[in-house]
């Protein structure tokens, strides 16, 4: 009877402390196509360690430009720091000249990251050096 006494109140408990639970969000979706569909132009992200991250865009649909600096020196950030980079191609299925440039630049200064490639059909390619 004590056994099933301690047990009951064991339940309860657990019971009690279930309906205590704090409110959960989920949200779920495609995030490269939340930053990338949303405009036919390239863009850029760029990820960090820290969660720092630098999205950059110049609403061209045939390539982005945007100051290396900031991948290289910007308030002490350094290429070994990024977990990521990845951009987009509206109007090109592959990797360009300039991007594997940017990929072996990014690897000798100390990048070891993903390196992608996201598509308008929403494939994303992995740059095959980074394999």
């Amino acid at each position: 009877m004590k056994k099933a006494l301690i047990l009951l109140i064991a339940v309860v408990v657990v019971a009690a402390g279930l309906t205590c639970l704090p409110d959960v969000h989920v949200a779920r979706g495609n995030l490269w196509a939340q930053v990338f569909d949303k405009e036919p132009v390239e863009k850029l992200l760029v990820l960090f360690k820290d969660g720092r991250y630098f999205l950059f865009t110049n609403y061209d649909p045939n390539g982005v430009e945007f100051p290396e600096s900031w991948l290289f020196c910007d308030q002490g950030k350094k290429p070994g720091e990024i977990v990521l980079v990845i951009h987009n191609h509206p109007n090109l299925g592959r990797f360009s000249a300039k991007d594997i440039a940017l990929y072996r630049r990014l690897r000798r200064e100390g990048f070891s990251g993903e390196f992608l490639l996201y598509l308008p059909t929403g494939t994303v390619l992995e740059h095959a050096e980074t394999k």
